[in-house]
C-alpha cells in the first residue's frame, strides 16, 4: 500500500508503526509489545494483504 519510493528500511530502524516484521511470531510480538507500550490495540491493513497477514492474526488469537 505504500509508494514505491518508501524506504521499510528506514521505517524499520525508526520503529515506525508502519511496518511488521515478515516472521508472523515476530509481527505478533511487536504488536503486543505496541499495544503495552503506547495503547494501540488496532491495526487498519487493506484486503490485499489478509492472506499474509492471517498468519499473525493466528499468533494474536487469544490475547
Amino acid at each position: 500500500m505504500a509508494p514505491s519510493d518508501t524506504d521499510a528500511a528506514a521505517l524499520r530502524a525508526a520503529d515506525s508503526l508502519a511496518v511488521l516484521p515478515n516472521d508472523p511470531a515476530t509481527a505478533a510480538e511487536q504488536i503486543q509489545r505496541r499495544r503495552e507500550e503506547i495503547g494501540c490495540s488496532y491495526f487498519v491493513f487493506g484486503a490485499d494483504f489478509a492472506d499474509v497477514l492471517a498468519p499473525v492474526v493466528a499468533e494474536l488469537a487469544g490475547h
